[in-house]
Parts: structure tokens; C-alpha cells; sequence
């Protein structure tokens, strides 16, 4: 089965790219629980008019927002407004605390039954009403008007070496009431919980094995991985090998795995060639193959130049001086052929290559610092564009790469891109692509 490529909704402003470079690539779209609260009837509009209607989605309910420092979920005017309205849809005892305290698992743990069906109460409905208002339902038979997430996410928490003993068995409970719960829907959807960790956990064995024990242990369907600030070109052998144990695990006891921050070596993972560690793997438009949990809410996009073989996305100021080095922008065949091909870079390059220069087109502005006014590059709506869709088209290729490949084709392109970035003998022998390549080559 293929890889699942999923893509996470950030801004509204990206909303167009969901459907490019196809209305067939994505498989699902993944929802901000605090973004869905704040503009319901915008995210019903998005989903009805901007989403291939094969696609399915689901409402992340961001339950951990409120196990970390207010200071998390505020501005200089307290809780963020996005916030407040999530909040109000999980329960008083979540409401009372908003702003001064933390909620803690005992907590939590009183009042479970309540604010798990409230959470999943919340994924399930909130849609509902505006999906039916909205100016487009007309258009569309009554089936295709009110749409399902097709996987529910059971209230989960932010899991480290401090604290998983408390949280841990709270999530278990809730992950039990949840697969309960949703037997009276209609369609019945999948219940996942959220494993959402610190990275260092990746790197103790047992509790690794204790977190797979707890989940297995209550009939779900699956899970949502995410790693706090995981970057897979910069992770250690140790994280990566322990990155693998926990999914090892968790699919063998049948539960889909769906990580909805990842990059390349998680399509790697995802891929029959390498057993299907992962089902799916999510991005955002602009970023997300690594993202912090805090601070809660969404992200500010920037442009990079996403760097096919390295799978990296570089500022476009340091890719420039490699490709130069290269001679990889002398000519325009030059350029489609070691560094890209895809359909945004044939029509950005156009025959001439020093047209790549627009995708990094900037204006400077001048920012006002405490100090003084200092001015600062800022890249083109225009330039952002360019390397977004030339990111998506990557990453689809990629996504259709992984799914066809085998093994040994795969291992083979992440020593060969290494070969051509850093030469045979180099002081990068120890890239990510062959620390990739070594963990990969052991499974």
C-alpha cells in the first residue's frame, strides 16, 4: 500500500495549495483544533471549496495546549481568542484554569469521562452547522454537503522522562473511553490518540516499550506521532534507531502510525522497502517537517529553497554558492538535470538559468529593534510561491518515489546524493545521508 501523504492546514493564505501540484495528492488534510474553534465557517469553506472531496481530514483537538505555562497560550492581552473558544468547547474545569494555571493529569483524571467526550464531541460537530450555511452547499448533493473526519483523536498530553508517569496512564483512559464512544456514530470513524513526545525519549528503550504497552493496550486504530522539534537531518544515530524501535512496535501490534511532522527519512520509514514503519506522513505548505509543541499555535512561513537529493530546505543565499561551485547554472539543460525538472522550475528557469535568481527574489525593509532601525531582507510574495510549489512538486515526487522503490533503489539514491554534494572523500562523510542510509541499511 502507498505511503499516505498528508499535508497540514497553517494559514488560510495557503489554502490554495491543496490541490497542487494535483487535486489527487494529498490523502488527508490535518486541522489545527484552535484554528477550527476560531473560524469554523471559514475551515468548512476550505474543505468544501479547496479540498479534492476524495480527501479525508481530521481536527487535531490540541488538548496538550492546556498542560503547559499560560505564557504558552497568551499574548500581552492574556489567552489567545483562538484558545478561549477551544477551551470552551472541553469543560468548565479547562475554562476555570485558562490563563493562571496549567491543568495537571489529576486533574484531568477527574473528570475524564466528561471532557473526552467532550473532545471528541467537538472534532465530530463543530462543522456541521457551517458546512450546511455555506454558499457552496448548493452546488453539491446532500451526501456530499456534511463532512466526517474520518479519525478521531482521544485527549492526549505532552510526554517526557518527568512526567510520563502521570500523564501516561490518563492518556491510556482516555484513548479506551474514546474507541467507547464512537460506537454510535454513523459512519463509524477510526480512533487514534496523539503520542505527542520529547525527543528524548526516543533515546531509553524501556520507555519506549512502557509508551507502546500503554497504547497497545486499548483497541485504537492508530496513532499520531509527533517528536518535539525533531529535525531528521540533524537527529542523532540514537534518535533515529530509536525513532524506528517506537514505530517497529506500534505497527506490530497493528496500529497505523501516522507522523504529522515529518520529512524524508519518515517517507523512507513509510515504505513497504523499509516495512511500512509509517503510514502516512505529514508537512504544512511552507514548513512543518520539524516543529516545537511550544509555543501552542501555528507558525510564520518562510522561503527556502528545498534542495532535491539533500532533501533539505536551504536559504536560498547558501544553496546559490553550491550550485555556482557546481556549475550547475550555466545552462538551463544543466540545471534541469542535476538539480530540478519539476514543472515549476521549467517554467521559472524558462531556458535562461539565471532566471533562478527569482527564487530568491527579496525586498529589504527597514525594522525598527530596540537598539536602532535595522534593515532586513524579507523574500517576494512572488519568490515565497515559487518555492512552495517547487517544494510540493518535490515532495510529491518523493512521496511516489519511496512507494515504487525498493531497497536496495533506495539506498543507492541516498549514496549517490551524497557522491554528488560532497565528492566521495569529504569531511561530510558523515551527512545525513549516510547516517540515513546506515540506519536504514541495518533494519
Amino acid at each position: 500500500m502507498a505511503l499516505e501523504h498528508w499535508m497540514t492546514f497553517a494559514t488560510f493564505s495557503e489554502q490554495e495549495f491543496f490541490t497542487y501540484p494535483t487535486e489527487s495528492t494529498y490523502h488527508g488534510v490535518i486541522l489545527n483544533g484552535n484554528m477550527v474553534a476560531h473560524a469554523p465557517a471559514g475551515i468548512a469553506a476550505f474543505l468544501l471549496g479547496k479540498v479534492n472531496p476524495k480527501a479525508c481530514f481530521l481536527i487535531d483537538p490540541m488538548t496538550h495546549a492546556f498542560q503547559h505555562s499560560p505564557e504558552t497560550i497568551s499574548n500581552d492581552k492574556g489567552p489567545k481568542s483562538s484558545i478561549v473558544k477551544l477551551a470552551s468547547n472541553y469543560g468548565q474545569f479547562i475554562v476555570e484554569r485558562l490563563g493562571s494555571n496549567p491543568i495537571d493529569a489529576a486533574a484531568v483524571n477527574a473528570n475524564l469521562e466528561e471532557f473526552t467526550h467532550n473532545v471528541l464531541s467537538f472534532q465530530w460537530k463543530v462543522l456541521e452547522d457551517h458546512f450546511r450555511e455555506n454558499g457552496d452547499a448548493k452546488y453539491l448533493e446532500d451526501d456530499e454537503v456534511v463532512r466526517r473526519p474520518s479519525i478521531l483523536v482521544a485527549p492526549y498530553f505532552y510526554l517526557t522522562e518527568e512526567n510520563y508517569e502521570a500523564w501516561l496512564p490518563v492518556m491510556s483512559k482516555a484513548a479506551a473511553i474514546s474507541v467507547k464512544w464512537v460506537a454510535g456514530l454513523e459512519p463509524v470513524p477510526k480512533v487514534y490518540s496523539a503520542l505527542v513526545i520529547d525527543r528524548s525519549m526516543l533515546q531509553v528503550d524501556e520507555l519506549i516499550a512502557r509508551t507502546h504497552a500503554a497504547l497497545a493496550s486499548c483497541d485504537l486504530d492508530g496513532v499520531l506521532l509527533w517528536v518535539d522539534e525533531f529535525d531528521e537531518i540533524a537527529a542523532s544515530s540514537l534518535e533515529l534507531n530509536g525513532l524506528v524501535k517506537l514505530c517497529t512496535l506500534l505497527r506490530g501490534s497493528g496500529l497505523d502510525v501516522l507522523n504529522i511532522h515529518g520529512g524524508y527519512f519518515s517517507c523512507l520509514l513509510g515504505s513497504a522497502a523499509f516495512g511500512s514503519r509509517f503510514t502516512g506522513v505529514s508537512h504544512g505548505p511552507e514548513f512543518g517537517e520539524s516543529r516545537g509543541v511550544v509555543p501552542v499555535g501555528g507558525g510564520i512561513p518562510i522561503s527556502r529553497f528545498y534542495v532535491p537529493g539533500l532533501h533539505e530546505r536551504m536559504k536560498f543565499r547558501e544553496f546559490v554558492p553550491i550550485a555556482l561551485s557546481k556549475r550547475w547554472l550555466v545552462t538551463a539543460p544543466a540545471y534541469h538535470q542535476f538539480v530540478c525538472n519539476c514543472k515549476e522550475c521549467q517554467q521559472v528557469i524558462d531556458g535562461d538559468p539565471d532566471n533562478f535568481s527569482l527564487y530568491g527574489e527579496s525586498d529589504v525593509k527597514n525594522i525598527k529593534r530596540k537598539y536602532g532601525v535595522v534593515r532586513i531582507e524579507f523574500p517576494t510574495t512572488d519568490a515565497k510561491k515559487r518555492c512552495l510549489r517547487h517544494y510540493l512538486n518535490k515532495k510529491r515526487a518523493e512521496f511516489e518515489f519511496v512507494s515504487a522503490s525498493d531497497r536496495a533503489i533506495l539506498l543507492e539514491d541516498l549514496a549517490s546524493a551524497h557522491i554528488k554534494f560532497y565528492g566521495t572523500e569529504s569531511p561530510h562523510a558523515g551527512s545525513h545521508l549516510t547516517k540515513w542510509g546506515k540506519v536504514l541499511a541495518a533494519l
